[in-house]
């Protein structure tokens, strides 16, 4: 083959190659393939954690020793997600875990009261002893058992917008009660119903 032949088919093949490279190039750059696009947003609003109570107000009057005395509030998630509900006491009303600086609250009487606390028909607190002292009454023992009322109850769990329950308390002054305490207050614990959202204490 002679040098001019050479030299044409060289600048054929790189003519072509030239060529392929453009058409290449102009495919990838113009978006030759076919394609489709639809536009859209991130929008976003907070749910809300809310809780009605009906008859939220308990007031035991005339209490006697050995009778109980009951009552029953009721709770409604009017909120927009799902919730946790707990009722919760307040520490400083319940004793502070030393029978040796009692002063009369919730725990410090010990087996002068028995209470009773259920959720919707299911028992979540139950206790003849209220005794608190974590070193001389650890709970469970004793009889009987030493049980003090803690400081948050769940009573719900999971709750959907809409939906209900409820909370009795029952309250039972010791029948070993004496005559002196005729008249006397009983019982002073605030509470507070919670909502929150699902797994999450207060």
């Amino acid at each position: 083959m002679n040098k001019l032949k050479l030299v044409r088919i060289g600048g054929f093949v790189g003519s072509a190659a030239l060529t392929a490279g453009l058409l290449a190039a102009a495919v990838s750059g113009t978006g030759a393939y076919f394609t489709d696009s639809e536009a859209g947003a991130l929008t976003g609003t907070m749910g809300t954690i809310a809780i009605t109570a009906t008859n939220p107000t308990i007031a035991f009057t005339n209490m006697l020793p050995g009778e109980a005395s009951t009552h029953t509030v009721g709770f409604t998630n009017t909120g927009l997600n799902n919730q946790d509900v707990w009722v919760v006491f307040p520490q400083a009303a319940l004793g502070d875990f030393n029978h040796l600086t009692d002063t009369g609250l919730v725990n410090d009487r010990g087996t002068y009261a028995e209470v009773h606390v259920t959720a919707s028909g299911t028992a979540v607190f139950d206790s003849a002893n209220l005794n608190d002292d974590a070193t001389s009454c650890p709970v469970g023992a004793g009889t009987p058992a030493c049980n003090p009322l803690p400081s948050k109850i769940l009573l719900a769990s999971n709750l959907a917008p809409g939906a209900g329950g409820d909370v009795s308390f029952s309250w039972t002054p010791a029948a070993k009660y004496s005559n002196a305490h005729q008249g006397q207050p009983e019982l002073n614990l605030p509470y507070t119903l919670v909502a929150t959202q699902h797994g999450i204490a207060p």
